[in-house]
């Protein structure tokens, strides 16, 4: 099925290099006609691509964009609002680049490869008690690693990942903060020695699930609070990660990296470079999130998303600026806590990147060793030898702590 997928997305590729020359001819009929059977083949695979990956990879928001240009073009011809041939070519080879850019994701997650790559692996043991490494050094601060989200069955992830990290980092209390619907795993989860907090879901789930993520991170947060922790490690059940001293090296970026303008915030939140995006404004990584706890709690304590969301929304792929605006995703988060923090946003670029240079540290994913396995199974999904990657989701188009270094004053 997945050589099918890929093969059928090659041919969508080959027919639309091939329309080029008489879509561009500007001639009406034919154009509308050609554009049709691309938009009609494009939406048959997307939907071949949602069924198959449960929606969950990259090529089908490359694909829903491709099919977004090709109907603005339809409906330019339509409306004959065509100011000149180039914008019409322009816009039909970026649609080409849509759909080279969703064949190498789909490749990549399929673990298809030709001659023109060269490809590593990385292997992780499944079971917490096949991994042999642990930490050598005791950590400062009484810390929490807060677990938060849906429990994921599938390997008994989410198990075999809490009993990793009370191995892993045994001064840490391990917190598993998760729905009401997975309160018979509580015995479990106790005989490992893990907290458990059960919450009931919100009435809807926001944007990206960002109200989930909220509630089920902010009663993970208080319980640590609860237990005396005064630093926190935000983190979800779909995630791990495995470098041993992890918590020693985020106290030390700390103490390398304080605060320099003025704040109530007590001390940087260290994030992610996974998702944290340079073209999206307010773009801080959410899934793993450290530092003190009132910070993080902060952080996370922000209204619900109660705006209504189905399928047909696709207003993530609109420009940098409003997507702040629209406080979308991980903005959701960064806007209301700077704005609970006192600061004026101006919605912008060059403010997005002084909120997130003075008052977050981003590392690497591979510096925490973080193995997520949603959308791909490529290791570093943030790397891009064949493009700039500043295009949603592209490679060095995501900040790096080596850039963030750099923007250091």
């Amino acid at each position: 099925m997945e050589k099918m997928l890929f093969d059928t997305l090659g041919k969508l590729i080959e027919a639309h290099k091939t329309a080029r020359n008489k879509v561009c001819s500007m001639d009406g009929k034919i154009t509308i006609q050609l554009l049709s059977e691309l938009e009609e083949s494009a939406q048959v695979l997307n939907s071949s691509l949602m069924f198959y990956f449960e929606n969950e990879n990259s090529a089908i928001y490359r694909l829903s964009e491709y099919i977004e240009i090709v109907q603005q073009l339809k409906n330019k011809m339509n409306e004959l609002e065509i100011d000149e041939v180039g914008e019409f070519e322009y816009l039909y080879d970026m649609a080409e680049k849509k759909l080279v850019k969703a064949r190498t994701i789909l490749q990549r997650s399929v673990g298809i490869h030709d001659d023109g790559e060269f490809v590593t692996n990385v292997y992780r043991p499944k079971l917490a008690d096949e991994i042999g490494i642990f930490s050598r050094k005791r950590i400062k601060y009484k810390t929490a690693i807060v677990i938060q989200g849906a429990v994921k069955y599938e390997d008994d992830f989410t198990y075999e990942t809490a009993k990793l990290y009370r191995e892993l980092y045994p001064d840490c209390i391990v917190i598993l903060s998760t729905w009401e619907n997975e309160s018979d795993q509580k015995k479990r989860y106790d005989e490992i020695g893990v907290i458990t907090c059960f919450s009931k879901y919100p009435e809807k789930p926001g944007y990206a699930h960002c109200s989930y993520q909220a509630v089920s991170s902010i009663v993970g947060i208080r319980e640590a609070k609860k237990a005396g922790c005064t630093r926190v490690c935000k983190t979800r059940t779909d995630q791990r990660f495995h470098t041993p001293d992890l918590f020693l090296y985020m106290e030390k970026l700390l103490d390398v990296f304080p605060l320099k303008i003025e704040t109530s915030q007590k001390k940087r939140l260290i994030a992610v470079s996974t998702t944290t995006l340079n073209n999206r404004i307010y773009n801080i990584c959410d899934m793993f999130i450290y530092g003190e706890i009132d910070d993080v709690k902060n952080y996370f304590d922000c209204p619900l998303d109660t705006r209504e969301w189905n399928k047909g929304s696709s207003v993530e792929w609109i420009d940098a600026e409003q997507f702040g605006k629209l406080r979308f995703a991980e903005a959701w988060f960064v806007t209301y806590y700077l704005e609970k923090l006192g600061f004026s946003l101006k919605f912008t670029l060059e403010d997005s990147d002084y909120y997130r240079n003075e008052l977050f540290i981003i590392v690497d994913g591979s510096s925490i060793d973080l193995y997520w396995p949603k959308y791909t199974n490529d290791e570093y999904r943030d790397r891009e030898y064949n493009s700039s990657g500043y295009d949603h989701g592209g490679g060095f188009g995501r900040v790096t702590f080596f850039e963030w270094l750099s923007c250091q004053k």
